[in-house]
């Protein structure tokens, strides 16, 4: 009779789900493009030292050279140098495959943080010694214990002084500070007077295999792997790492454990 009929349809939910289907398209191509870029830096970091400790032992072996004073005993040591970054490259890359997959589980207790800082920096006296610089730590008198699991710690101060010790120029400082309470969290500091990082970069440096300054890396046999293994433990406490720096003068990463103890973060 001269009207009409109209159907509206409702597409919003449609169009709801168009959009997350390219959002995930596009995290997917995101993570594809991240994993190439990992195997290809993963690939070079690997063939570095154990090209070196090859050549070496070729020409040890096939007695290329004439071992005149005590040449052999040096190329030993580049071998020796060579094994050891290719060894902690692959604790590394084990360690945050393993923090990644959820198999790591912590075993908090009360630590004394200053007995732990004294033993990291242990392992790293060589270094300090062979480069001068000067190690200095301040922690409060009576600071309380900190909860945490003994071995995470360890290895977070161990790659943070690691870390720092590389980059620090002969003759430089770097201090360990700590802050037992700070708004509910027990804070503690390492400062270096190293080369430091660009303002730019700063986040990037704890993202696997990303080095601000490549050639710098590969000159102090840097894996890039350090700080984000510090970032998985540090979140698996339930606690966060943060990092300041200004190129030329140094840098600061502070840690916040949670004061209570662990808690796993959300």
């Amino acid at each position: 009779n001269g009207g009409f009929i109209g159907k509206f349809n409702d597409v919003t939910e449609r169009h709801r789900a168009e959009d997350e289907l390219l959002a995930a398209k596009e995290l997917a191509e995101i993570a594809n493009r991240g994993k190439t870029t990992f195997l290809s830096h993963l690939s070079h970091e690997l063939r570095t030292p154990l090209n070196n400790i090859l050549a070496f032992a070729e020409i040890m072996k096939d007695q290329l050279v004439k071992d005149d004073g005590g040449r052999y005993r040096e190329y030993a040591t580049y071998i020796y140098e060579s094994g050891r970054v290719l060894l902690q490259l692959i604790n590394d890359i084990v360690d945050i495959a393993k923090v990644e997959a959820g198999h790591v589980q912590l075993h908090p207790v009360p630590l004394d943080i200053e007995s732990v800082i004294a033993a990291s920096s242990r392992l790293l006296g060589a270094e300090f010694r062979s480069k001068g610089i000067i190690f200095s730590t301040r922690v409060p008198a009576e600071s309380p214990p900190l909860m945490a699991d003994e071995k995470s710690l360890r290895q977070i101060f161990v790659n943070l002084l690691s870390n720092a010790a590389k980059f620090t120029r002969r003759g430089g400082r770097i201090a360990v500070s700590v802050k037992p309470e700070v708004s509910g969290y027990y804070v503690v500091e390492v400062q270096d007077t190293g080369v430091g990082i660009p303002k730019e970069d700063l986040q990037k440096v704890f993202m696997p295999f990303d080095h601000s300054d490549r050639d710098l890396a590969v000159r102090t046999h840097g894996t890039g792997l350090g700080l984000p293994l510090v970032k998985f433990l540090m979140e698996l406490h339930g606690g966060s790492v943060s990092i300041d720096s200004d190129v030329g003068v140094g840098t600061t990463v502070a840690l916040r454990f949670p004061a209570r103890g662990p808690v796993r973060a959300a």
